[in-house]
């Protein structure tokens, strides 16, 4: 989990059917309850591939925007998988 400077939370996993999953991001506000605001309706994800994609750790930039690290599932082996998200939810197709 990490703070934003506003007190937001962004917290870091997964979210899907078993084998299928995404990483995936939520925000909350400083007060407990999911900021709508961010990705949709307060979550942010996205598949990396067909199989699993589970986010283990993530960071925050300067510039607001987080990175995303842990793995995904090439054939059927785990593989490292990094993702980077703007400061809004979206995925940021530059990284």
């Amino acid at each position: 989990m990490r703070q934003q400077p506003d007190g937001k939370l962004l917290l870091a996993g997964y979210a899907g059917a078993a084998g299928a999953e995404d990483f995936a991001l939520v925000r909350y506000n400083a007060n407990g309850s999911v900021d709508t605001n961010f990705g949709a309706a307060g979550v942010a994800r996205h598949s990396l591939g067909s199989g699993s994609d589970i986010a283990f750790a993530s960071a925050l930039q300067a510039d607001g925007k987080v990175v995303l690290a842990g793995q995904t599932v090439v054939g059927t082996a785990p593989a490292f998988a990094a993702a980077r998200f703007n400061s809004d939810g979206s995925l940021d197709s530059t990284f």
